[in-house]
């Protein structure tokens, strides 16, 4: 298919069934397709992560919020990787940035902030 979307969807699908490198080439022709979209990104991280890629992971997550920085569900996946990899100062300039751009914050969010020590 040459729609970015149908791609993303069977990635999802294949992902949701545990084929991961099969779904991991699904997001990236949605990536190719379409490279303005934050969510195959994220996604491909989460499948990096999953096979220990943390540095491919983080770099997915980046490009995720780089596209979309209110992408929380990227923003968490990017903390949480940074604070698991003993990372804490990293993991407090990624929370502080998205804190700072969303004018109402997921609770989710805001009790990882809390978890981490960075916030009252």
């Amino acid at each position: 298919p040459k729609d970015h979307e149908l791609w993303y969807d069977q990635g999802a699908c294949l992902h949701d069934a545990g084929r991961l490198l099969e779904a991991a080439r699904c997001y990236e022709r949605a990536i190719q397709l379409e490279p303005r979209d934050p969510q195959p990104y994220n996604n491909l991280g989460a499948i990096h992560l999953e096979f220990g890629s943390h540095r491919h992971a983080f770099t997915c997550f980046r490009k995720s919020l780089e596209r979309d920085p209110y992408n929380e569900d990227a923003a968490m996946n990017a903390i949480s990787l940074l604070a698991s990899l003993g990372k804490p100062s990293a993991a407090r300039r990624v929370l502080h940035a998205l804190l700072g751009s969303l004018t109402e914050c997921d609770g989710n969010l805001r009790e990882l902030g809390r978890d981490l020590g960075y916030l009252s």
